[in-house]
């Protein structure tokens, strides 16, 4: 039970009645704010601290001694001028209390300007358009807006809803929301010929072309060096915009590529040739072909175009191409 609600009991409530007075009771301390001036409060609890720059009397309590908990957004709470003194007596504070104090948060609803800089904060390093067309009206505490990319399907010509929240009270959230126009400008890169997975980008397959229209996500690629060299993960058309999620950096193996095979036996060092016959990065093990025999293995990809092979299998795996 709270402070307030022990008072009362013990002024001779019976308990029963207890619990119903304190629905009534925190319906009129904690009501809503309209135009009375409460002190602003900016965390989830009240402190002393905060009673303390209201009324001097209570300046030497611990700043940090929790007095009683927030209100909701919107809410506000009251400590009447009783509860206030018996607060004070009970840390042997002198001093006469005859005013009530009442503290909330400081509300606001966030302006489309102040939208339109959290959408541009998470759509960082796109030069990107953002014309609000409706937004949310409630008032929120006045906090940090943050709009996820999550939080809006974001390729579209037409308005699109995107949700986000306010960020107050060291991260506690409110949710807002804002229909907007996004547009992108600048620079996409897109696929001259038709560019097959697993092989390397060449310069003549890829050309930049200026662009606006809705936000492709992931983003674009927007300069051809960036492209040169990178390895399509799936068949990309001819004309098709370049993206992020489409390339990734080439494999230090690629299938089809002639590697070393070496084998390490008793301090022996044996070489051979074979052919990949799977793409693979440093620690990966692939399939390889010995080029001699034919027969597959599995070996470790070391190095550019060159894996290893365990002694325990490497029987039968080189052929007169071998070397020590």
């Amino acid at each position: 039970m709270t402070p307030w609600l022990k008072v009362f009991a013990r002024d001779g409530h019976a308990a029963s009645a207890a619990s119903a007075f304190s629905v009534g009771l925190f319906a009129f301390l904690c009501t809503p704010l309209l135009a009375t001036p409460c002190h602003i409060i900016d965390a989830e609890r009240i402190y002393a601290r905060d009673l303390a720059a209201a009324l001097p009397l209570f300046s030497s309590l611990p700043p940090e001694l929790p007095v009683g908990y927030a209100p909701a957004p919107g809410w506000q709470r009251t400590f009447h001028a009783a509860e206030l003194q018996r607060l004070a007596a009970a840390n042997h504070l002198t001093g006469a209390v005859s005013q009530d104090l009442c503290f909330g948060w400081a509300m606001a609803v966030p302006e489309p300007d102040q939208m339109i800089a959290a959408m541009k904060t998470a759509l960082a390093g796109q030069n990107v358009t953002i014309e609000i067309v409706d937004r949310s009206r409630a008032a929120v505490p006045k906090g940090n807006l943050v709009f996820p990319l999550q939080g809006a399907s974001l390729r579209s010509n037409a308005p699109v809803l995107w949700r986000g929240f306010d960020v107050y009270a060291g991260g506690r959230r409110l949710g807002i929301w804002a229909s907007a126009l996004i547009a992108v400008r600048g620079t996409r890169v897109v696929a001259v010929n038709a560019l097959h997975a697993d092989e390397p980008i060449r310069a003549e397959d890829v050309r930049a072309e200026a662009y606006e229209g809705p936000l492709l996500w992931p983003s674009v690629i927007g300069d051809v060096q960036s492209a040169i060299g990178q390895v399509p993960r799936k068949p990309i058309a001819a004309g098709e915009t370049l993206r992020s999620d489409l390339l990734e950096s080439p494999k230090d193996v690629a299938r089809g590529d002639t590697v070393e095979v070496t084998v390490n036996s008793g301090g022996a060092l044996v070489r051979a040739a074979g052919v990949a016959e799977e793409s693979g990065n440093r620690g990966a093990t692939i399939v390889v072909r010995n080029t001699a025999s034919g027969r597959k293995f599995r070996a470790r990809v070391e190095d550019k175009d060159k894996v290893s092979v365990a002694p325990s299998i490497a029987v039968g795996l080189v052929g007169k191409d071998q070397k020590s």
